[in-house]
């Protein structure tokens, strides 16, 4: 026995070793200080450039690249620098720059052309070569230029679409407000004889979608149990938001790029890099509400048959309110702002909008590697839709007998598939937001992280745990032990400490094995997946009242009801603020923060009018084209309120099993179902 005892206290002093000099491996690589920092060329310039074209100037914005003859002492350090951190560094052999080429490189022009390609390309090699050799010791080629402006050339002309994108709009504001006007006219007795045209026309009526928009919450108690996820959609809409405003530092043009590397040692920044996991909440928010929805209707539970008009509700429903705002984006997204890098991040998402606008309608972006800059966000949108209906596939049409085994078997694909792809193209363990990867946004390991084969688990996860905790809830399982409750209460706190598993990765020049890289790719969403499971159990039984109270606050109703609305506006000001940029950025968390609630302040404001002038009212449209009108019975009929409410629930089955759950958005017109609920009561009342 003692001597079993010898040998365990041996292996764990070996362990902890092994995992020390482990740890101090992945610490080998080096910084510099700010005084060796600064020996190297800046990585990013800006000259003036409402001053260039002031006078008549010429404005380009290039890639300069840096080399040297052997030896170079510092080009040896740019390159040693540069690869000792290929995730926490930027890739210093190359520069990004500004030049008002009339005004910095007027002594290289001569008689040469400076509208001419060929003549502007030799006079930005001469002035940029020997610009960084006087200085630096260094030589240098512009092997890019991404543009050049002209006062002439400064704003793009309007051509049809921008006109015909206009018309529509103008069209969906006439509606609404004609709506509306027609609306306040109506009474009672009006509103009880309405033609099917006038009903349809009411759908834009903004005083009504109002109503839906700040209706107390659901009395149903099944209902009841689940507010605390609008509390979930906000915060993690906030912290997607924040990690998409951190693009506008880290696309680059900052005058203090070494202050940007080091902050991937900061515990505050790290959430922010590692927090793409934070999709996952949304994946097992969306499979837990459409299994837990329909097990909870068994008397009115849609079947096969059913299936079609689930599916067009979906696409009829997510598309309009997409289509809206990749419009806007391919059209006046680009008039509303001037400046040196206006068409480098603003162009580029007009392009890949006018040219890839049907991927994104269609739900198959998330495939296209090409389309790298429009709505880049709608990849989720994408990727929900096709698990959605591999979900709603295995629910109907496999045997409840079978569907534990098929479930298990599609749950191993998913955890397989993304191993495969590291395997296969030697990725990373997980999407890393690397300088390099953000200046750029061309990076391979980008896309096993938008597939919607490699986020399939979660989405199972969340149907799974539907599943399980309706068949507690039927045979009358509680939690409410000291464990239960002690769990509960650290749920938040392990989601927030999962955010942070992604440092192990941010290695320096030590490559993780492929066999690590391959396991965690396939299990790491998993981490997030599981406490964000146990948290919508805890929610649903009641584990721990004074957590539940806070997340059923009547203001996150509201800010649920919006999430949609917010996740497709705010990723649009993102390469707006990042084109406007006049002046090279001071990258600060401090900054970022102002960034932050100005952003997400501004993109709740604007999706007020957004959600009651389009997403609303195309979700009232929808379920009046989908969802036959309900008979008017007799009040003197004595089954008159039991039929109405019979009927109400087999009419709202298709709207409530069949919802739209994207980015953790139920779409389904829960408040509408309230209001009809509502009427039947008072109803039952007169007639008693």
């Amino acid at each position: 026995m003692n001597t079993n005892l010898i040998h365990s206290r041996r292996s764990l002093k070996m362990i902890k070793l092994i995992l020390l000099l482990f740890l101090l491996k992945k610490c080998s690589g080096f910084d510099l200080d700010d005084v060796e920092y600064e020996k190297m060329p800046p990585l990013f310039a800006l000259d003036d450039y409402d001053r260039c074209l002031l006078y008549n100037g010429t404005y380009c914005v290039i890639r300069t690249d840096l080399s040297a003859e052997p030896g170079n002492e510092l080009m040896t350090m740019i390159k040693n620098y540069t690869k000792s951190s290929r995730v926490k560094h930027y890739d210093h052999s190359y520069l990004n720059k500004g030049i008002c080429v009339t005004s910095t490189c007027r002594d290289y022009i001569g008689d040469k052309d400076v509208n001419s390609q060929s003549d502007i390309q030799d006079i930005l090699d001469a002035c940029e070569n020997q610009t960084i050799y006087d200085k630096y010791g260094l030589q240098a080629k512009v092997t890019k230029i991404f543009y050049c402006d002209t006062a002439e050339t400064k704003v793009d002309k309007k051509d049809l679409l921008d006109w015909i994108v206009l018309g529509v709009i103008a069209l969906i504001v006439f509606i609404n407000v004609a709506a509306t006007m027609y609306d306040s006219t109506l009474d009672e007795k009006k509103v009880a004889n309405l033609s099917f045209g006038i009903k349809m026309l009411l759908c834009f009526s903004m005083a009504r979608n109002w109503k839906y928009l700040v209706a107390p919450p659901n009395e149903d108690p099944k209902m009841n149990k689940l507010q605390g996820i609008d509390f979930v959609r906000t915060a993690a809409s906030f912290m997607m938001v924040l990690g998409h405003v951190n693009w506008i530092y880290t696309m680059g043009f900052v005058d203090n790029p070494h202050d940007f590397e080091r902050s991937y040692n900061l515990m505050h920044f790290q959430v922010i890099y590692n927090g793409m996991i934070v999709v996952q909440i949304f994946f097992v928010i969306s499979g837990f509400l459409l299994v837990y929805n329909l097990e909870s209707s068994e008397k009115n539970r849609p079947s096969v048959k059913d299936m079609p008009k689930i599916i067009i509700n979906r696409f009829c429903r997510l598309a309009p309110p997409m289509a809206v705002v990749i419009a806007l984006n391919a059209t006046w997204a680009r008039f509303l702002s001037t400046g040196p890098l206006w068409k480098l991040y603003v162009s580029s998402m007009v392009h890949d909008c006018r040219k890839w606008w049907w991927s994104h309608l269609l739900f198959v972006n998330n495939y296209l590697i090409e389309n790298k800059y429009c709505t880049v966000q709608t990849w989720h949108t994408a990727a929900d839709t096709q698990v959605f209906l591999v979900a709603i596939l295995l629910y109907f049409l496999v045997k409840p007998r079978a569907r534990t085994l098929v479930v298990g078997l599609v749950f191993l694909i998913g955890m397989i598939l993304p191993m495969l792809h590291i395997y296969f193209q030697d990725l990373d363990a997980q999407m890393l937001k690397t300088p390099e990867m953000l200046r750029s946004l061309d990076d391979p390991n980008r896309y096993p992280y938008v597939f919607s084969h490699n986020n399939i688990c979660c989405y199972l996860l969340g149907m799974v745990t539907a599943y399980k905790l309706y068949r507690w809830e039927k045979q009358g399982v509680t939690f409410n032990g000291k464990i239960a409750r002690i769990w509960s209460k650290m749920l938040v706190p392990v989601m927030i400490l999962c955010f942070l598993t992604g440092n192990f990765f941010h290695e320096e020049d030590y490559r993780t094995p492929l066999w690590i890289r391959m396991l965690w790719q396939g299990t790491h969403r998993l981490f997030l997946g599981f406490p964000m499971a146990s948290l919508l159990v805890s929610m649903v039984m009641g584990v721990d009242n004074l957590i539940q109270d806070i997340m059923k606050w009547p203001v996150f109703k509201i800010t649920g009801k919006l999430t949609y609305s917010v996740f497709l506006l705010h990723e649009t000001f993102t390469p707006l603020i990042a084109g406007s940029k006049s002046n090279l950025e001071h990258f600060a968390y401090f900054n970022l923060l102002i960034y932050q609630c100005g952003i997400v302040v501004l993109t709740y404001i604007l999706s007020v009018p957004f959600y009651l002038m389009v997403e609303a009212s195309v979700t009232q449209l929808v379920r009046l084209l989908l969802v036959k009108e309900r008979p008017v019975l007799s009040p003197a009929d004595p089954d008159h309120t039991k039929k109405n409410v019979e009927y109400n629930r087999k009419a709202d089955k298709i709207e409530e099993n069949g919802s739209i759950i994207l980015n953790g958005n139920e779409l389904n017109d829960n408040v509408l179902n309230e209001l009809l609920d509502k009427a039947v009561r008072e109803e039952t009342k007169k007639t008693s």
